[in-house]
């Protein structure tokens, strides 16, 4: 069994995702609405939204997409998307990518669990939790 994520946009998830490619590496996959023959007629403002996007990085994988047309969109509330990484350094690149552009909810900080840890909503909408290993020094 294997559990992942799966985040919505409202027309963002190709921006989304290429952005989350480049910042984590990985190999994504895209379908658009139109490539899909089961889809019926797609209006042409929706064409281009992406029904399904899954990047694969390592044995992980992160999946969303748009959101169908027909259905009213909202952010996600109360998932958060974990990023746990080995190195204080490490953790702090990925937090300052995520934040730039979104709203920091906890700044990136040492704590009692973790070498640094924070917690942010990037520009796209999606909430983020990035922790280093609590054993590394800050």
């Amino acid at each position: 069994m294997r559990i992942s994520a799966n985040i919505t946009f409202d027309g963002r998830a190709r921006e989304a995702f290429s952005f989350y490619r480049d910042l984590l590496g990985g190999e994504l996959v895209m379908l658009r609405y139109a490539d899909l023959p089961d889809m019926g007629e797609v209006p042409e403002r929706a064409k281009e939204r992406l029904a399904h996007v899954q990047l694969r990085v390592g044995d992980q994988v992160l999946m969303g997409g748009d959101m169908h047309w027909s259905m009213p969109y909202a952010p996600p509330r109360s998932a958060w998307i974990t990023l746990e990484v080995e190195r204080a350094a490490e953790a702090k690149r990925l937090f300052a990518a995520l934040a730039e552009g979104g709203e920091i909810g906890m700044p990136m900080a040492a704590t009692s669990w973790s070498s640094a840890f924070g917690m942010t909503t990037d520009r796209f909408g999606a909430p983020w939790i990035v922790t280093a290993d609590a054993q590394e020094g800050v």
